[in-house]
Formats: C-alpha cells, sequence, structure tokens
C-alpha cells in the first residue's frame, strides 16, 4: 500500500477541478504502485491519499487506476 499525505483538501491529486495541474503526483501514485506491483508479483496495488479532512482510495493496475469519490473523516 501507498500512503500520501498533504495539508489541505485543495491538493487532492484526482479532484477533477485541478485538471492537468496535479499530474505529476498522480505519476508519482503510478509509478510507487507499480514498484510495489513489480517488486513483490502483486496484480494490484492501493494508495490512499490522505488531503486535509479528506481521504481518497485508488487502485492501481498494469492496466488502469481507478480512484474512489473523496470523503471526509
Amino acid at each position: 500500500m501507498v500512503m500520501e499525505a498533504k495539508s489541505t483538501a485543495q491538493e487532492d491529486a484526482f479532484d477533477i477541478k485541478a485538471g492537468l495541474l496535479r499530474t505529476d503526483a498522480i505519476v508519482q501514485l503510478a509509478i510507487s504502485a507499480r514498484n510495489l506491483m513489480l517488486t513483490h508479483g502483486l496484480l494490484a496495488a492501493y494508495t490512499i491519499g490522505i488531503y486535509g479532512d479528506m481521504i481518497r482510495i485508488a487502485r492501481f493496475d498494469h492496466a488502469c487506476a481507478v480512484a474512489s469519490s473523496a470523503f471526509s473523516i
């Protein structure tokens, strides 16, 4: 599992309103997930993003990524 923590909800990498502004954060999460899958022979890897008081779970596999909608803690 990969975890990413940011101080505010505006730094959410998967926020649709951000558009292409935060692609670097998504690429970094994808690289970390890919490294986990390769190293441990996994079929999928999960990432948890903590953005202020919001959490988002993303599942990466060899073909794509699926992110949940953000929910508040």
